[in-house]
C-alpha cells in the first residue's frame, strides 16, 4: 500500500500547487498529460484531490471488499495518464513544455511517474488476488 500513499502525496501536493500558484505546476511533464483532459484549472485540482480522497477511502477500508479495490481505480487511471505524458517525453526528447533534453536525461527524470503507475498496478493486482484467494477457500 505504499505505492498508493506516495500517490496520495503526490496528487494532493499537486492539486495544493495549482490552486496556490499561477498554475505553473500543469505545465511540468506527468500534470500537463492530465491538463491536456481536464485544463480548467480549478477542475485540474479537483481530479488530483479526488482521486487521492478516493484511494485515502480505500485505504482505510478495514475489509478487503471490491468496493476496496475499486476506490483505487480512479486514481489508478490518473497515473496511467501522466505515466503516458511521461513515456511520450521520453521518446520524442523533450518536456510537455517544449524544453528539449537528452533522451537519457529524460528517463531518468520521468522514470517515477512511470514507477508510480507499476507499483500501483501491483497493489491492485495483489489485493484481486488476496480476494479471489480467500472466495477460494470460503467455496
Amino acid at each position: 500500500m505504499m505505492g498508493v500513499w506516495y500517490a496520495i502525496v503526490l496528487h494532493l501536493t499537486w492539486a495544493t500547487l495549482i490552486l496556490a500558484t499561477n498554475n505553473a505546476p500543469a505545465k511540468a511533464t506527468p500534470v500537463a498529460a492530465v491538463a491536456r483532459i481536464f485544463p480548467a484549472r480549478a477542475g485540474l485540482a479537483i481530479i488530483f484531490a479526488t482521486v487521492a480522497l478516493c484511494a485515502l477511502l480505500s485505504i482505510y477500508q478495514s475489509r478487503l471488499s471490491m468496493l476496496k479495490i475499486s476506490l483505487l481505480i480512479p486514481q489508478q487511471l490518473i497515473l496511467g495518464v501522466s505515466a503516458a505524458g511521461a513515456i511520450h517525453a521520453m521518446t520524442v526528447g523533450h518536456y510537455a513544455d517544449g524544453v528539449i533534453r537528452p533522451k537519457g536525461f529524460l528517463i531518468a527524470d520521468q522514470l517515477p511517474a512511470v514507477l508510480a503507475l507499476l507499483v500501483h498496478s501491483a497493489t491492485i493486482i495483489y489485493l484481486a488476488y488476496l480476494m479471489w484467494e480467500r472466495e477460494q477457500v470460503e467455496t
